[in-house]
């Protein structure tokens, strides 16, 4: 009855292929610092000029939008791919410029100055020749920086800061991006370079012996990253390369570049990746299959109201499948400091409306509040996304091994007939995630400085997490528990019988645990309406079992809402007490 409301999962709306395809052309886009060349737009289904929107440059124009322009035919299409992920809420929407390339000054246009500058003379004198003349990128950025963004800006509704505008291309399209945003990374946050032509060479006319040229490469790009302002803690940097034709030879430059950027304290994450695709060629069809990982990266790295809001796409793990995380980092985040730290369950709810409700947790405008007026302090919120199997990955596994046969094959009905895998979506968060967090991001050790937060099924988790890992997770808040584990009973004396069952397995199960009441913290609430109205029972019996168990309403604060019901709009109106609860320590 309550289940599909617990699960969730957005829905997925399917497009038809044409999706939306409102272009703007401008056929001879003019300029000071370059030959005019076509610029194309696309805005976004539903553009609404009251409501701006982030912006992606792309390169090869050409080749983005409208096949019977593009190279081979093949387009990457970035229209389908982003109608999709925009109507299924995956992305934000986002207004996409295309700027054609400057056909036989493609190679002049594209080719970064200042690499081509710290390259050995003779290597200079032969991309020029086969180039047919020295670099022009730096009027080429000129022309984006100073004519184009402008009028884009101008003429459209544009977030036009930083953090908001990507650039992204292909080939000596990549190099281009990445330079633009080491010249201008004050007006391009994030650049994606896809199969990055690292050679630098007309592959037309030469190709350079790698192990010769790929050093001299890597020692151009690392001499010049020494006097870029491009800033590891601000910038995002994405580049990749298949292994076949043309990206058979980049493995050698890509591996030494990476290195160079790491040694200059770009880490693997959310500032800066670096990918191969095996068996992934040099063309336009090969970008359209994984175009989905750059806009991930560019497009969900994000600022909220307060606050920066940074997400950390498809986070793999030996034990679970992989899912978005998402970071919060209060105003005036110091890396030289420590930071609490609470970790949420279903992370998609946090900070955008979920799909149910079409509300969502409040976090960004709560905590700061809170922070601002010395009732909490300055803390990172994590949030972990949840997936399909979402409450065999939130069901207390060793709560359920506790509980009578006919009652586990309720929980199992309730599972598609499956058993909890909770125990390795802890081992996910508690061995790879947290690490992963707190080196990255400076949180203060000790259970003391770390909780974890959940509704509904994700209450659940968060109460099983302190039990199985007190050391780790020193307090839990649990909005709007369920408690029971399966569907709820329909008549009283069913109700009663369930109950009792319920409290002996949590019974059970807090015997084993070494959660110490005042070293460790539980906040468990309830509304009275709705799928809270019918938790009520468990909920009594469950309060119950911890109070003789040495929880006392300091430690265990269980809070009653009148009124309140099963969702975010309900949540965020309370969000503000668990969260004094816990980081007041």
């Amino acid at each position: 009855m309550w289940r599909g409301i617990l699960i969730g999962l957005a829905v997925l709306f399917a497009l038809p292929a044409w999706a939306e395809r409102r272009l703007d052309h401008y056929p001879a886009f003019a300029s000071k610092f370059v030959a005019p060349r076509q610029v194309t737009v696309w805005l976004p289904e539903g553009y609404d000029p009251a409501h701006p929107l982030p912006v992606l440059y792309m390169q090869d124009g050409q080749n983005v939008f409208e096949a019977y322009r593009a190279y081979g035919g093949h387009t990457w299409g970035i229209i389908d791919t982003l109608s999709t992920r925009i109507k299924s809420g995956d992305l934000p929407p986002v207004i996409v410029v295309a700027i054609d390339n400057g056909g036989e000054l493609r190679g002049r246009e594209y080719l970064p100055q200042k690499i081509y500058d710290r390259m050995p003379p003779k290597v200079r004198a032969r991309l020029a020749k086969n180039w047919g003349g020295k670099p022009l990128s730096d009027q080429y950025l000129k022309f984006l920086v100073t004519e184009l963004k402008p009028f884009i800006d101008k003429t459209y509704a544009t977030q036009s800061d930083a953090a908001h505008t990507s650039i992204m291309g292909s080939s000596m399209g990549g190099l281009i991006s990445f330079y633009a945003q080491g010249e201008y990374p004050q007006v391009f946050g994030g650049s994606a370079s896809l199969s990055m032509h690292w050679v630098l060479d007309n592959p037309w006319i030469s190709t350079p012996d790698d192990a010769i040229n790929a050093p001299q490469v890597i020692k151009a790009f690392d001499d010049y990253l020494a006097t870029s302002p491009l800033d590891p803690a601000t910038g995002h940097v994405y580049m990749d390369q298949g292994t076949e034709t043309l990206d058979a030879h980049y493995r050698p430059y890509s591996l030494g570049v990476a290195a160079a950027m790491k040694a200059r304290g770009w880490q693997d994450g959310p500032h800066f990746s670096s990918q191969i695709f095996p068996g992934a060629d040099h063309s336009e069809t090969s970008w359209a299959k994984r175009l989905d990982i750059p806009l991930n990266f560019l497009l969900k790295q994000k600022v909220v109201a307060s606050g920066t809001l940074i997400t950390l796409p498809q986070v793999t793990s030996k034990f679970v499948i992989p899912r978005d995380v998402t970071v919060w980092l209060p105003d005036d985040y110091d890396p030289a400091k420590a930071y609490k730290t609470v970790y949420m369950m279903d992370g998609q709810n946090l900070f955008s409306p979920s799909p149910y409700s079409g509300a969502d947790w409040g976090v960004a405008e709560t905590l700061p509040k809170l922070i601002a007026v010395g009732k909490a302090p300055p803390a990172i919120i994590i949030g972990i996304d949840n997936i399909p199997e979402r409450t065999r990955e939130y069901m207390p596994q060793k709560v359920y091994d506790h509980m009578p046969p006919e009652y586990q094959a309720r929980i199992r009905a309730f599972e598609d007939g499956k058993t909890p895998n909770a125990d390795n979506f802890l081992k996910f968060v508690v061995t790879e995630l947290k690490p992963m967090i707190d080196k990255t991001y400076h949180a203060a050790p000790g259970p003391e400085n770390t909780s974890i937060m959940g509704s509904s099924m994700g209450a659940h988790i968060a109460l099983y997490a302190q039990g199985e890992y007190p050391e780790v997770f020193g307090g839990s808040a649990s909005l709007s528990m369920p408690w029971l584990m399966a569907d709820p009973a329909k008549d009283a004396a069913a109700i009663d019988a369930d109950a009792a069952t319920v409290a002996a397995g949590w019974q059970a199960w807090l015997k084993t645990t070494k959660m110490v009441p005042g070293r460790n913290r539980i906040y468990s609430d309830q509304g009275t309406v709705g799928l809270d109205g019918l938790f009520t029972p468990y909920e009594a019996k469950a309060v119950t079992v911890f109070r003789a168990n040495g929880w006392s309403g300091t430690d265990f604060h269980a809070p009653v809402y009148e009124g309140a019901e099963h969702s975010e709009k309900d949540w965020r109106k309370r969000v503000d007490i668990p969260l004094v609860f816990l980081l007041n320590r």
